[in-house]
């Protein structure tokens, strides 16, 4: 499987077309609860690495790098405690995301709706990275 810096990218700039391309709107917290799940390694240890979100129409989900390292796959677990593994499909380390395929038993909903413009400033809700238009990368 190649990981190079222009596949990831690639992966990445998918995801964001993927989420960006529709605004916001509130989920009740049992429909986005439905949509978060434990990630665990895909091996006889099953070790607890994180957590992840199905993004998008609903095909990827994204957790950070460092919860997936270099696994190829990973198990996902949803909080009714469906358990399906899952691809490892791209991962970038310097920004610390990664995207897995959402297996077919666990990929029928919409992702969670993100927003494409950043919250106010103090406001309670994940942080947003304000760009200048000269930023380098």
């Amino acid at each position: 499987m190649h990981h190079g810096g222009e596949s990831v990218g690639l992966a990445v700039l998918m995801v964001l077309l993927l989420v960006l391309v529709r605004p916001a709107a509130a989920l009740p917290p049992d429909a986005a609860m439905d949509r978060v799940f434990t990630v665990r390694s895909a091996d006889s240890e099953d070790r607890f690495l994180g957590s992840a979100f199905l993004c998008g129409h609903g095909s990827v989900v994204v957790t950070n790098a460092h919860v997936v390292g270099e696994a190829e796959a990973v198990r996902l677990v949803t909080r009714h405690e469906v358990e399906a593994v899952a691809a490892v499909i791209a991962r970038d380390p310097v920004r610390d995301v990664a995207v897995i395929s959402a297996p077919p038993e666990l990929n029928g909903k919409p992702g969670l709706p993100l927003s494409p413009t950043c919250p106010p400033s103090g406001s309670r809700s994940l942080r947003c990275v304000r760009r200048s238009a000269s930023s380098s990368r």
